[in-house]
């Protein structure tokens, strides 16, 4: 707050003097402009504001007003500028849109224009963890992953990628390990990833994702995930269902931190690409294709913050994540990769340890001292040991009892 109010302070002084140091592409660039706007926005949602708070409104107002009169019509440029400049040059240049079969919202709206753009260099060095794009295209024209499909790729450099852009994410362990799940026919089980099992994976994640990881708007590169399990089994509708356990490379940016993007300015982006995307659908279906298209959106965007409050809620009361999808028997295919000879999780292999509380412990102790002395004694009983999940039968004094 600081911040804000030296810097509104500043600048108004600034204009009010004459001596202006902010020019029209910092303006643009910096967008400065959606400052101004996110303030005034801001303390309308709020309701209630502070002497303060409204005292850097009322700033922010001045300010605005400040520059209009000093920019004239370039100010109402900004955004179309931004727009120009985001296809020409920006975040969707060498990608067009491709009007959908069925106006229901998909990631795969978009396509590179020339495959001779595409970046063949994929050393770790050039990705960054938490790198943005608008779509699944605009990553596959940077090169991270070989498709603009939703399925598995590997470059010529052996690096493996796996966008998560629809289907859903439990955590299991907080920034460490997830479960991931999709259903659908054959086409959709990710087979080749098979072979990628107890290899580290790069993962992107799409808004689409029912997932907490999930960015808010477009794709994100999550970093590097090791595949520890892959399921693969068809119900008896033959609807085929997916489940797969990351555990997260260490040393990496944490997912609090990744979580926080996109930035505001990417939102502007988003922003920016939404309203493009939705004149492309109008010229191409009029309005009552925008109107069917805009109607799935809010339908889906209500769908994933409903799953979100859920695992939220079962998060809050201890109950843990949904329980993933489980093997059907005689129907699908299981691969487990083998764990390290120090495993990192939480139980030792080959043993069930079952924690009862004390009463039911101590009850529990009492019988098989009971059942061990008769055992002693001669006569013949069987005793579940559950701290071990092993049975123990005694011998038999004479075979008549």
């Amino acid at each position: 707050m600081q911040r804000l109010a030296l810097f509104l302070e500043t600048a108004l002084s600034e204009e009010n003097r004459g001596v202006p140091s902010i020019a029209y592409d910092t303006i643009r660039t910096a967008h400065l402009d959606r400052l101004l706007r996110d303030i005034e926005e801001h303390a309308t949602r709020s309701g209630i504001q502070s002497a303060k708070t409204s005292h850097h409104v009322q700033r922010a107002r001045l300010l605005q007003r400040a520059w209009q009169a000093r920019f004239g019509g370039d100010w109402f440029q900004l955004d179309e500028r931004r727009r120009w400049e985001l296809v020409a040059h920006g975040g969707l240049r060498e990608v067009s849109f491709i009007t959908p079969t069925q106006l229901t919202p998909t990631p795969h709206n978009w396509k590179v224009i020339d495959m001779g753009v595409v970046s063949d260099v994929e050393g770790n060095s050039q990705f960054q963890i938490g790198q943005w794009w608008l779509n699944i295209a605009c990553a596959h024209r940077d090169g991270i992953v070989g498709s603009e499909l939703e399925k598995p790729t590997k470059g010529k450099y052996d690096n493996s990628a796996l966008p998560l852009l629809t289907g859903k994410e439990e955590i299991v362990k907080e920034g460490e390990i997830v479960h991931y799940t999709r259903e659908g026919g054959p086409g959709d089980m990710h087979i080749a990833l098979l072979i990628q099992t107890g290899r580290p994976i790069r993962i992107l994640r799409g808004f689409q994702l029912k997932s907490s990881y999930a960015p808010k708007a477009g794709v994100r590169y999550d970093g590097l995930w090791r595949l520890t399990s892959y399921r693969h089994h068809a119900d008896a509708d033959d609807v085929h269902h997916l489940r797969l356990t990351l555990v997260r490379v260490n040393g990496q940016l944490p997912m609090t931190e990744l979580t926080r993007i996109p930035k505001p300015s990417q939102m502007d982006d988003w922003e920016i690409y939404e309203k493009l995307e939705l004149g492309k659908i109008k010229q191409t279906t009029g309005s009552r294709g925008v109107f069917d298209y805009q109607m799935q959106n809010e339908e889906e965007r209500r769908d994933r913050e409903e799953s979100k409050r859920l695992r939220e809620f079962r998060s809050s009361i201890g109950a843990g994540p949904i329980k993933p999808l489980s093997g059907v028997p005689g129907l699908g295919i299981s691969h487990e990769h083998e764990p390290d000879p120090k495993p990192h999780f939480p139980f030792q292999k080959g043993i069930m340890k079952l924690k009862l509380p004390p009463a039911a412990q101590a009850k529990h102790e009492k019988a098989e001292r009971e059942a061990r002395l008769k055992s002693e004694g001669g006569m013949k009983r069987a005793v579940i040991d559950t701290s071990l999940n092993q049975e123990y039968k005694s011998k038999s004094r004479d075979s008549d009892e």
